[in-house]
């Protein structure tokens, strides 16, 4: 009754390697809130809608996780408008793997750089027409230009 028409949630990514890096709860824990609060919504007759906060270039996360999460959304039909890139913090574990590329544990994960965090932002934004050529890179690096097909196809 008191809730807003947008409610923000942190799924943060569609990975559930990248989600354990971050911390975070596997990704059904996000889909089966997402069916409840929809569910409850329609039951309360309420237009509210859940937008995702989605992060790109995290530690452990690779071009190959960023074009699981966009063929999740485009599957999903989910076009965001924000996305997060990372931004190390001071203090924090994912700062500490950002810049030594191991957790406290040793385990080492990888962390993207420069460009491919660009590739990754463009591919969970596939839609926007300035990410085309950013989106055909990935998928070229990935050589996985046959997906274009989802992300270029025709409305």
């Amino acid at each position: 009754k008191y809730t807003g028409g947008l409610l923000k949630l942190a799924p943060e990514h569609y990975s559930n390697k990248v989600l354990q890096v971050m911390k975070k709860p596997d990704f059904p824990i996000y889909e089966k809130f997402f069916r409840l609060f929809t569910q409850l919504s329609r039951e309360a007759n309420r237009k509210q809608y859940i937008v995702p906060y989605i992060m790109v270039g995290h530690p452990g996360t690779d071009l190959q996780q960023a074009l699981e999460l966009a063929l999740y959304l485009c599957k999903n039909n989910i076009q965001l408008t924000q996305v997060q890139e990372f931004t190390p913090t001071p203090l924090s574990r994912s700062t500490m793997i950002y810049y030594t590329g191991k957790d406290e544990k040793g385990n080492v994960h990888y962390v993207p750089r420069g460009r491919e965090i660009r590739l990754q932002k463009a591919l969970v934004q596939w839609f926007q027409p300035a990410n085309r050529k950013y989106v055909r890179e990935a998928l070229r690096l990935l050589k996985k230009e046959d997906l274009g097909r989802f992300f270029f196809r025709k409305k």
